[in-house]
């Protein structure tokens, strides 16, 4: 879970966090370019829709980059990059939680080594995806929801192997082997592929469509709904 807009701003700037501000902040969260479309929109200072307004979770990645070459005990190096997970806006202001990107993890690190920024850049999900898109390294879901490695031309789990996967990408002899999601494994987050292969994906670059089948009782149903009166379909 990430932070939110409120604590995003006690990271970036503190001394506008007080009791006495809407919502514990100085001004709204347009005022820092971090809002978004999800945010209230009010003509006036209401100390509710505020709270609710920064206390929102971010939907973008909120980074940390270290600014100085080690500090207090650890290890990171200038340049190096983290997401952060969660703060503590009370009591402590140094304390803070991380996500880290690099494998590595650390609580309560000193604010002035490092810069905080928002990761706005959106990760599109491709919407064609066939065989020919596979690379190896990828991790592949099939509809049974296991998830296997695309590696040298099929998908290859702990103990066993998936081949005849056809070029729609789905199973050739069971609809359980069609594969209903591609992206990257979290190697920053699970050091073996076996336990990469039980976690989430890093990114998703590629998931199916899932269709649903009604009855035509029912689709008479959600029409008549829709509609305010009873469907007669034409010839």
């Amino acid at each position: 879970m990430g932070i939110t807009y409120k604590e995003y701003v006690w990271l970036t700037n503190p001394s506008n966090i007080k009791d006495t501000y809407c919502g514990g902040v100085y001004g709204c969260p347009k005022d820092y370019d971090i809002s978004n479309d999800i945010l209230h929109t009010c003509n006036r200072h209401n100390f509710t829709k505020c709270n609710n307004c920064w206390n929102q979770v971010i939907p973008y990645p909120v980074i940390a980059e270290v600014i100085r070459d080690g500090y207090a005990g650890f290890k990171y190096r200038r340049g190096e990059k983290f997401k952060l997970a969660s703060c503590e806006i009370e009591g402590d202001a140094e304390i803070y939680h991380e996500e880290s990107f690099n494998g590595r993890f650390s609580i309560g690190c000193c604010l002035r080594d490092f810069k905080f920024y928002i990761d706005k850049e959106e990760k599109k999900v491709q919407k064609e995806f066939t065989k020919a898109d596979l690379k190896d390294g990828m991790m592949c879901e099939r509809a049974d929801g296991e998830k296997m490695l695309w590696l040298n031309g099929a998908m290859r789990g702990d103990y066993r192997w998936c081949s005849g996967t056809q070029n729609d990408l789905t199973g050739e002899s069971s609809s359980d082997l069609d594969i209903v999601k591609v992206g990257y494994p979290d190697f920053d987050r699970y050091c073996t592929i076996s336990s990469a292969l039980s976690g989430d994906f890093k990114e998703v670059i590629w998931e199916r469509k899932r269709e649903k089948e009604i009855s035509s009782e029912e689709a008479f149903a959600v029409l008549k709904e829709h509609y305010g009166c009873d469907v007669k379909i034409k010839e």
